[in-house]
This record gives C-alpha cells, sequence and structure tokens, in this order.
C-alpha cells in the first residue's frame, strides 16, 4: 500500500480548514489499528519513542475524550497503537496505581480530578503519603457534573439555590441523624464544586452533614435505600438515577460555575521527561478526540461509546432488575445536547451548560489553565484540607505543563487566535456573584464567611 503524506492523508479525510480533523469518513472502514497505522505516516521526526502507555479512568462522561481516542484511532494514528485504558474503581485505586508506575503493573497517567495530581506530586492527599511527580497536559472536558438529592427530599425546591436544604439540616440534626454526602474523590473538584454551593447557600459541610467517599458505581443504589441523601455525580450515572427517579438535580455544576474546568489529563513526570515525543503523540490524539467530541454529529456514537464502557462492567443484578440498570441512551444524548431534565419537574435547554470538550463558545476548554489549578488548591486551603502556608502558585507552575499542549496545539495548525495568551482565564465569578482573582487569592479567601481557616 503507498504511504500517504500527512495532509494528503487529511485531505482523503475530509479535512477542509485549520482545526478540522475528524475522521468519521475514513475510520469506520478500518478493521485494525495496524491498517490505521499504514495509512497514518507519521513525520519520521515525531515518531514516539515508545507506542505503549498505560492510562487508567473512571468511566463517565468525563473520560470520554480517552475513550474517543482509542475507540477512534486516534492513538493509532500518532503511533501510540498499544494504548490500555484501565478502568479504576476508584480515584483512591487510580492514585495508588499511579505511585507504582506503568513499569511496576501500576500506571503511567490518566484521567483526574482536579486537583489530584499537584495532590500527588506534593505527597498531600489524605493517608496516602508517597510523592508523585505528576504533570498536568490538558483539561479533558468543563461541566457535565450535577448535585443529585435524594426522591424524598423534592417536595422541598431545592435548586441552585440550596438555602431551603438548611432547615431540613437542622431537624435531621435534632432526630440524631447524620445528613450524608457522597462525593468520589476526597480534595478534589467534586467535593470542592459541592462545598461552595452548600457554603454559598449559608451551609458549613463539616458542620451540618457528613461527607463520604463512595465509587459513581455504588452511589445510585446507596441513594436508592436512602443509606446517602445528596451525591456530587457525573453522567451517564446522574442521567440514570433521574429517569428512574431515585432523585433529583438540584443544580449542575455549571450552574454553580459556568464553563468551570472539568478533568484533567495528567501523566507521570519521569515518563513524560523520558518519552517527549509519545507525549506529544498522546496529547495530540486527545485534543483531536476533543474536537470530535465536539461535534453534534458525533453526539449519539460517544454516548454509545461511553455507555458501552460502563455498563458491562456491572456485577450482573437480579433478572427483574437489569433494565432498570442500563441508562437511557436518548436521554444521555439529549443531556450532551443541552437539554436538561431535572426530574422534579423543571427541565430547560440551554447549551453552554452542557458538557463541552474543546471549547465553549470560543474559550479554550482543552487548555489547562494556571488559573484554575489554583482555584482548587486555593479550595483545599479554606476547607483545612491544605496548609496556608503552601506556596501553591509554586506547585502549580512545577506540575502545570501547558507549554506541552501549545506545542501540540501548533503541531496539528490550531490557528493561534485558538490558543489562549495568557495563562490564566481571568476573574471567574460564581452563581453567587462572589469573584476570584487568580492575581490575589489571598484576598479572595480572606473574603468568605464559611471557611475552616
Amino acid at each position: 500500500m503507498k504511504r500517504l503524506s500527512r495532509r494528503r492523508f487529511l485531505l482523503r479525510c475530509g479535512a477542509t480548514a485549520a482545526g478540522t480533523w475528524f475522521l468519521s469518513s475514513c475510520t469506520g472502514d478500518l478493521k485494525s489499528t495496524e491498517q490505521f497505522q499504514k495509512l497514518a505516516d507519521v513525520n519520521s521526526t515525531d515518531i514516539p519513542e515508545t507506542n505503549q502507555a498505560k492510562l487508567g479512568l473512571i468511566a463517565s462522561i468525563e473520560s470520554a475524550p480517552l475513550i474517543v481516542a482509542k475507540h477512534r484511532y486516534f492513538f493509532a494514528k500518532y503511533g501510540m497503537s498499544k494504548v490500555d485504558l484501565l478502568d479504576q474503581s476508584s480515584y483512591k485505586r487510580l492514585c495508588e496505581n499511579i505511585e507504582m508506575g506503568g513499569a511496576k503493573d501500576g500506571l503511567d497517567g490518566g484521567q483526574f480530578l482536579s486537583p489530584l495530581p499537584e495532590l500527588l506530586n506534593e505527597g498531600a492527599i489524605a493517608k496516602f503519603n508517597p510523592k508523585t511527580p505528576m504533570y498536568v497536559l490538558s483539561r479533558l472536558n468543563a461541566q457535565g457534573t450535577g448535585v443529585v438529592l435524594s426522591q424524598k427530599l423534592q417536595k422541598f425546591g431545592i435548586t441552585v439555590d440550596g438555602s431551603f436544604l438548611q432547615p431540613i439540616l437542622y431537624v435531621t440534626k435534632a432526630l440524631g441523624k447524620s445528613f450524608k454526602c457522597a462525593v468520589v474523590s476526597r480534595q478534589s473538584s467534586h467535593e470542592l464544586w459541592l462545598r461552595y454551593w452548600l457554603a454559598a447557600s449559608g451551609i458549613h459541610p463539616d458542620r451540618h452533614m457528613e461527607m463520604v467517599v463512595l465509587p459513581l458505581s455504588e452511589m445510585r443504589s446507596q441513594l436508592n435505600s436512602d443509606k446517602i441523601d445528596l451525591v456530587c455525580i457525573s453522567d451517564p450515572w446522574e442521567t440514570e438515577i433521574v429517569n428512574s427517579k431515585q432523585g433529583f438535580t438540584a443544580t449542575t455544576t455549571g450552574e454553580i460555575w459556568e464553563n468551570h474546568p472539568g478533568s484533567v489529563f495528567a501523566m507521570r513526570a519521569e515518563w513524560v521527561d523520558r518519552y517527549p515525543k509519545a507525549t506529544q503523540a498522546l496529547l495530540k490524539a486527545i485534543m483531536e478526540a476533543q474536537m470530535w467530541c465536539d461535534r453534534p454529529e458525533n453526539y449519539e456514537e460517544m454516548c454509545h461509546l461511553i455507555a458501552s464502557h460502563i455498563y458491562p462492567k456491572f456485577k450482573i443484578p437480579p433478572f427483574k432488575e437489569i433494565a432498570s440498570r442500563q441508562v437511557n441512551l436518548k436521554s444521555f444524548v439529549e443531556k450532551v445536547k443541552g437539554k436538561f431534565d431535572y426530574g422534579d419537574g423543571r427541565t430547560g435547554r440551554n447549551s453552554n451548560l452542557a458538557i463541552k470538550f474543546w471549547s465553549n463558545e470560543g474559550i479554550s476548554v482543552s487548555y489547562p489553565f494556571k488559573s484554575h489549578d489554583l482555584w482548587f488548591l486555593t479550595e483545599n486551603i479554606r476547607w483545612g484540607m491544605l496548609p496556608p502556608t503552601l506556596e501553591v502558585k509554586e506547585i502549580v507552575n512545577a506540575v502545570n505543563r501547558e507549554d506541552l499542549w501549545r506545542e501540540a496545539a501548533k503541531s496539528l495548525g490550531v490557528p493561534d487566535t485558538v490558543i489562549p495568551a495568557t495563562t490564566s482565564r481571568g476573574i471567574e465569578t460564581f452563581f453567587d456573584g462572589v469573584q476570584f482573582d487568580p492575581e490575589h487569592p489571598d484576598d479572595y479567601l480572606h473574603s468568605l464567611k464559611i471557611k475552616n481557616v
């Protein structure tokens, strides 16, 4: 088979302009990764030092770019033909396997909630002492998570204004019971968004409730059995809970902080330093996958890939429950399009609040802004999870490798107008009007009324 230049290959696949490299017309006919590589003619100067990488993920909508990069052959396109996507039962397990490293049957990198890579780098995760040098290479998504409450609380009218939750907490405490909130990892973005929403609603999360950690796959059953009252959860799990009428969405995290940063793609620093070309290959594959994920014509296939990746992993329940364990694919796709069914009678359509992977209204999603990493670490300090003396800016500068993202973007031909000019997205405004100025994180911290510091 005659090898094609990269330019001719892209033209044959239908690339029509800079920034559009989607291969849907080509990859569907390929029967194997090897066939794809024969077509994909990686420039000899860009051949990766290795074609292997072990990447961990927690299967959810946030892991879509990794799943798509694997199954739509974007990894193979750049010479990374042996990328293993390894499902992790929990973020605790993910961090443990990262500490082991791929050479010791662990992981080389993967999908993380912020600021877990920075905490791993500093050995600052609770009950996890080893320091594992890490690099954050890109953001995987923006938005896509919800605060879901037990169906029994629906009648109290709890929305993005969570103040109606206050009397419920007082009564629960007076009865000697505990109101339990579940997150997938302590110190992570899911917990920090939830804590922000509660505090903005006048609720101190450490005084009025109990925070517990649960795997995504267990949240629905625990919610249904009244063992927990509230979860911060991603799709398709959120859609599954709402469709089954076991819970309702009080608010999406996009309503709490519009266009907020989601998960990150991060690798062990030693792997990146050892394989710089392979790192660029992984980055370019994931970035192309993110562009693919943002195309409306690909939503249904993306959701199918995610659902197929998740549900076969379940332990088979009793026969009568099997049908109820499957997410409604149509509802899942509609959610990605921006059609929200909160499960309490409220519905709405707002594509700006839906999950995004490459960009949202011209604002880069994929680029890893350092200012966002700074907020996550500052919130950890706010809740007493990190010492106030911590040099957060130094940590962010050491871990965030936005320079490698820029290198990959330029190699892909991403227009300069799409590449952020600075490492800060500027002042961020939350739903309650509070602002975070990354130039003055201490001022933000001092202005907050509810905190542990």
